[in-house]
């Protein structure tokens, strides 16, 4: 791998930075698996920030959103009970969180040197969902942990750094009579496509319209929906960097790049070179990310299942890998208001060659007791 930089994970409490120069090809063992080598573990709970925060990174800054605030004299071991225990999820936090707070990425150290932002959100945002446009946080309230916790408006707001202030935008139309806990109201993922912000909930997508500033009144099911559909939240997936028109993404339990045709075709190719022949998937494994590292370098983290010792057990499996386009295809269309794509069968062709930098099963023990959900996924290469 080119450079030096660290690949950030983010889980409902911690902060990890793992060296990517130390990842290798690890062969699988029954016995045994390495820990990741993680330089820098930061449990913001323990910290007295919120728990369950989202991340986001933007140039050479860290920024850490919402969440909801520990109650005051929580002990450490119900900061660390992982969700679905029998512990009382509601003695261990108190209420959301409006704070948005930022650390500057430009030292190991400065990560986790978090301090408030000037700019504080309208309302509380538990579990916020967050997006980027153009350099312009979008932030949703998402699920409170606290059952009787009723929706603030606005529950959708954006930060435009270039005024340094918040701006208020239109509740979505899938938070009706303020119940937002139900499968129907429940945001899955979330994806920017072209100048849009597609949100999955109950199966359909929501489409918000950037420039005009609204919700479309309709909802979309995938077969009638007017983008690449790779592109859309559910997929996990990322552009290839400095290749406009590969994408990889996920593909059920499969690894897949997929060429983004200006004629709406998309032919794919299964990357099978990036995971080890004892990789089984798990019901986490829904929860992997695609991060994209610069130089037609790419890196996926997914949470599954190994055996070791005859037993099952809950491990990270950790791939980077190269990829290379190997014949030019049309220009790529990324627009959001293309035409409806039609379905292409599997290219015979293979379009990508793929350079397995490493890959291998990793211990979680850096995760602590919490159940091993991954919220956020960065690459920071330090300048």
């Amino acid at each position: 791998m080119q450079g030096g930089g660290v690949l950030l994970i983010a889980t409902q409490q911690r902060l990890l930075a793992i060296d990517v120069t130390k990842l290798g090809i690890s062969r699988y063992s029954h016995a045994k698996f390495p820990p990741l080598p993680v330089v820098k573990v930061f449990n913001f709970v323990e910290e007295g920030y919120s728990f369950g925060a989202s991340f986001f990174k933007w140039e050479s800054k860290l920024y850490m959103v919402g969440g909801e605030t520990t109650r005051s004299g929580a002990s450490k071991e119900e900061h660390c009970r992982p969700v679905g225990s029998s512990f009382d999820l509601d003695s261990r936090v108190s209420k959301p969180s409006r704070d948005i707070f930022v650390s500057n990425l430009t030292t190991l150290d400065s990560i986790s040197e978090f301090r408030n932002h000037s700019v504080t959100m309208s309302t509380e945002k538990p579990s916020p969902i967050l997006a980027e446009f153009e350099g312009k946080i979008y932030v949703l309230s998402g699920p409170s942990r606290r059952c009787d916790y009723s929706l603030e408006t606005p529950t959708f707001e954006v930060y435009d750094s270039s005024l340094g202030q918040m701006e208020p935008l239109p509740d979505p139309p899938f938070y009706i009579n303020n119940n937002y806990n139900s499968y129907y109201c429940v945001v899955a993922r979330c994806s920017v496509v072209g100048s849009s912000i597609f949100m999955l909930v109950g199966g359909h997508y929501y489409r918000y319209r950037i420039q005009d500033k609204k919700w479309d009144e309709r909802k979309y099911a995938m077969d009638n929906i007017p983008v690449q559909i790779p592109m859309l939240p559910g997929f996990g997936g990322q552009l290839v960097p400095g290749y406009g028109d590969i994408f990889i993404c996920f593909r059920f339990n499969s690894l897949i790049a997929v060429m983004l045709r200006s004629d709406g075709g998309r032919p794919f190719q299964y990357i099978n070179e990036v995971f080890d022949p004892c990789y089984r998937p798990d019901s986490f494994s829904y929860n992997g990310l695609v991060v994209s590292m610069g130089n037609h370098e790419m890196c996926i983290v997914k949470p599954a299942t190994a055996e070791a010792r005859n037993r099952d057990r809950s491990v990270v499996y950790v791939a980077t890998f190269r990829v290379e386009k190997l014949y030019s295809s049309p220009p790529a269309c990324n627009s959001d208001d293309s035409e409806q794509p039609q379905p292409q069968p599997p290219t015979p062709r293979p379009f990508v060659s793929i350079t397995c930098l490493s890959k291998g099963f990793y211990d979680l023990e850096t995760w602590g007791r919490e159940t091993p959900k991954i919220s956020g996924a960065f690459f920071h290469r330090w300048e």
